[in-house]
């Protein structure tokens, strides 16, 4: 009979630990979070703990245990530290559409005295290629030039649909702005968007590429561009560089590794598209996308009937990924991650965000540990404070004497 109560005892003891850590005992891994010495902290987190984590990385807790062995969640926000950009449209009208010995010209008169570096163009016609010159002035007597033979392009047919109409050069302030180029065919100039364009650059990490190859398709007229990282990184922004000097637009798609598999014949390996859009002369040829966990690119450049491009080189860049978060007063804190079945967070502090110290402190990680399933997110003795300890004792001992009185009355 004694037995019975003993082991209802430990049960008791036993679930109520497990209430406390149970909604985190799914979780994969943990790191110990160090330095911490205010209310408001960062965290920096590193790559190898990104590829652990859910894709949307909403699996990741802050745990804070107290004294008292009590757990806490710790309310953070996660930043992305990509560009911003804030775009603001300047009030304009067209005053003037003209042609005088084969060259047409449109006049834009600005309604606001704010400055502008970017100017969008919407032409009717769907193939072109012109050259324009872009003029200034305060009176319309005497004309600056701020952009001078500068290529706006445009083509559609049955394989390609590209459009490179955005004019855009350092900030300038004048009452009007003036337009002119050649054409053999009256244009159509629908519309226009003069703005001032705001970016705020983010903070990149660089990625080496251990290795890159070059094949040429002859049979699907593609160049094969694969880069390999030699890891599992964050990817999210690829500059594609071409030692062609002559003017060029071709299709081209972009894929990662996404698995692969052992064949008889050796292995195989397939490829998923991050994104796709177009090689351009005219451009930078950056391609941004959402960040990717990917160690392995393939790069598909359409040249039909051209001569295939050379891409003498990549360039692979992903952005930073940073908690800022509220520590409550406790002994030990810790990093959770590795549960891609749990939802998103939900904190208050997502309300007030401008209530956050602007100046925060940095706080380090410790190296990763593999947490078996379903043991308990604290791993130091479940009676840390001796006094539990021997009141647990003494109501043991309790209970069994008086189980034991007990039995001598009954008998």
């Amino acid at each position: 009979m004694m037995k019975k109560p003993v082991s209802c005892l430990m049960a008791v003891i036993f679930l109520s630990f497990t209430f406390v850590f149970g909604q985190y005992e799914d979780y994969s891994y943990r790191r110990n979070i160090e330095g911490i010495g205010n209310e408001w902290h960062r965290i920096l987190l590193p790559n190898d703990l990104l590829r652990k984590a859910s894709e949307d990385l909403s699996d990741i807790r802050i745990l804070a245990i107290t004294e008292n062995s009590d757990t806490v969640e710790a309310p953070y926000l996660l930043k992305i530290t990509e560009d911003v950009i804030q775009n603001t449209d300047i009030p304009f009208s067209i005053i003037n559409r003209s042609k005088k010995n084969g060259e047409y010209f449109y006049t834009f008169e600005i309604s606001s005295q704010k400055p502008v570096n970017r100017i969008e163009l919407n032409f009717a016609e769907t193939n072109f290629d012109r050259m324009i010159t872009l003029e200034g002035s305060h009176d319309q007597a005497e004309w600056f030039t701020i952009l001078e033979n500068y290529r706006i392009l445009s083509i559609r047919n049955e394989l390609t649909d590209y459009k490179f109409c955005t004019l855009s050069f350092p900030e300038v302030q004048y009452r009007y702005l003036r337009l002119h180029f050649r054409s053999a065919d009256k244009p159509q100039l629908n519309s226009a968007v003069i703005s001032e364009q705001k970016v705020t650059e983010g903070l990149y990490q660089s990625f080496n590429v251990v290795a890159i190859e070059t094949n040429q398709d002859r049979e699907a007229k593609q160049t094969i561009v694969k880069a390999d990282l030699g890891e599992y990184v964050p990817v999210s922004r690829l500059k594609i560089f071409v030692k062609n000097d002559y003017d060029y637009y071709r299709p081209v798609t972009i894929k990662y590794l996404a698995d692969s598999s052992q064949t008889p014949k050796g292995w195989k390996y397939y490829y998923r598209t991050i994104t796709s859009g177009y090689l351009s002369s005219l451009e930078e040829n950056i391609f941004k996308f959402n960040s990717k966990q990917l160690s392995k690119l393939e790069i598909l450049v359409s040249n039909y009937d051209n001569a295939p491009l050379i891409v003498d080189s990549v360039q692979v860049r992903g952005n930073y990924f940073q908690l800022t978060a509220r520590f409550p007063q406790a002994e030990k804190y810790y990093l959770l991650y590795g549960n891609h079945d749990t939802r998103p967070p939900v904190y208050d502090i997502g309300y007030f965000k401008d209530k956050i110290p602007a100046d925060l402190t940095s706080l380090s990680l410790g190296d990763e540990q593999k947490l078996v399933k379903g043991a308990l997110v604290e791993p130091e003795p479940l009676f840390k404070n001796p006094l539990w300890l021997w009141a647990i004792i003494i109501l043991i001992i309790v209970i069994l004497g008086w189980f034991t009185l007990k039995m001598l009355y009954q008998k």
